[in-house]
């Protein structure tokens, strides 16, 4: 999805991949996700879960248990 914000192709491909996915019934998950633009377009169509850079970088499973743990952490 890196030129998803400024590319018509690349906008129709994903609008299309997305709403294919959820008329099969399945959870569309878009990875690389790295800018607010690229955010915004995917829940403008509906997008149901997005990962990359813009929410984290990769992070070891012992780095996830010490975020969750830490003090302040409400959940």
């Amino acid at each position: 999805i890196n030129d998803l914000a400024d590319n018509e192709s690349d906008q129709a491909v994903a609008s299309a991949v997305i709403s294919l996915g959820q008329n099969l019934h399945l959870r569309v998950i878009a990875e690389g996700v790295e800018t607010d633009d690229q955010v915004a377009f995917l829940r403008k169509n509906n997008c149901d879960e997005m990962q990359g850079y813009h929410f984290s970088k990769p992070i070891s499973a012992e780095a996830i248990m010490k975020l969750l743990n830490a003090p302040g952490n409400p959940m």
